[in-house]
């Protein structure tokens, strides 16, 4: 039996054209995953999510799966978001 890991990272979506690409990069994941308004989680891969957070606001971002190389993909992403 596989046991969901958990990790997360903070991003910084400063335009449009981030939360888009943010959006189409962790659609491709097979994974859960959720940023956070404040302590609230919102479905990362939901537009209406992103795009009505603020832009320029640091924020928390989190994988949940039991896959090591979806983890790994997921935290090379982000790099492009910090």
């Amino acid at each position: 039996m596989s046991t969901n890991v958990t990790e997360r990272v903070k991003i910084r979506l400063k335009t449009f054209e981030d939360q888009s690409e943010f959006i189409r990069r962790v659609s491709r994941l097979d994974a859960d995953i959720n940023i956070y308004d404040g302590s609230i989680a919102y479905d990362a891969k939901s537009l209406m999510a992103v795009f009505s957070l603020a832009l320029g606001v640091v924020r928390d971002v989190e994988i949940i799966t039991d896959d090591e190389a979806e983890t790994e993909k997921f935290m090379v992403m982000c790099k492009d978001f910090a």
